[in-house]
């Protein structure tokens, strides 16, 4: 069995916070769309019908996607703002499981880990891999992959959608970490297949059932921004089973906060 490589939920704390654009280190990118991104929307979504990424056909074998709470092998954190805690979830997460670092200098990245700032030095850096990679923003749970698996815990996969901001750095950065694991990447980047969504906006028990917010429907519908087929409800549920394994019915879609456009709630 390999453990799954998964940044979402592991990252929840890191991009809860802000967010910098490696690019243009000037400009915080927010978690919302920015006004100045508005204009960049319809390029985006041209942009990702033409630009075919991994294998963006279904798996022809059945799937099972892992559930949040499962054991991980690594965890991907993009290195923007926010040094101070990104050094501390280092510290800790590194003892766990590898912590890959995306960054575009992963010297300054040393040379802050092993500095005397927040709790001191790092000197061991066993365990941390450095990925020079480009991204836009430091959201990591809506835009990096999703673990897939074929039979159950036998082969690993990642899954990754549109994302559903202009930002194509960051809509990139799943396929810079699968080459790196050397880890296959499936897509819905194409017609018939493209579904645009958000890691955010999904949760799920890892034995086909799966949440999201109407979000989701929408995103995808006469009204979604970013995707190339409109689909209803069923037409989402069927991409979702295809390369998901989230099963027919068993897809739950609730009716999003009033504060937050993609979050569910979940009452156990």
């Amino acid at each position: 069995m390999r453990l799954p490589i998964f940044s979402r939920s592991a990252l929840f704390v890191i991009v809860s916070f802000g967010a910098l654009a490696p690019v243009c280190a000037q400009n915080d990118l927010p978690h919302a769309l920015s006004p100045s991104e508005i204009p960049l929307i319809r390029p985006y979504r041209d942009s990702r019908a033409s630009n075919s990424r991994g294998i963006t056909t279904p798996p022809s074998f059945p799937v099972r996607t892992m559930a949040e709470w499962e054991e991980i092998q690594s965890v991907v954190i993009t290195w923007t703002s926010f040094p101070g805690i990104l050094k501390q979830i280092v510290r800790h997460a590194k003892e766990e499981c590898e912590v890959i670092i995306a960054t575009g200098n992963s010297a300054q990245v040393i040379s802050y880990l092993q500095g005397p700032d927040y709790g001191g030095p790092i000197d061991d850096l066993n365990g941390i891999t450095f990925l020079n990679a480009d991204f836009n923003s430091i959201w990591s749970r809506d835009y990096m992959a999703e673990t897939i698996y074929a039979n159950e815990v036998d082969s690993l996969y990642l899954l990754d959608w549109i994302y559903n901001r202009p930002r194509p750095d960051d809509d990139d950065l799943s396929d810079a970490v699968g080459a790196a694991k050397n880890i296959v990447v499936y897509s819905t980047t194409q017609a018939p297949y493209d579904l645009v969504h958000t890691g955010g906006n999904f949760m799920c028990d890892g034995a086909g059932t799966a949440f999201s917010s109407e979000l989701v429907l929408d995103e995808n519908g006469a009204n979604g921004h970013y995707n190339q087929t409109v689909r209803n409800a069923a037409g989402v549920d069927a991409i979702m089973e295809q390369f998901m394994g989230i099963q027919q019915g068993r897809y739950i879609k609730m009716p999003a906060l009033p504060y937050d456009g993609i979050t569910i709630s979940i009452c156990t």
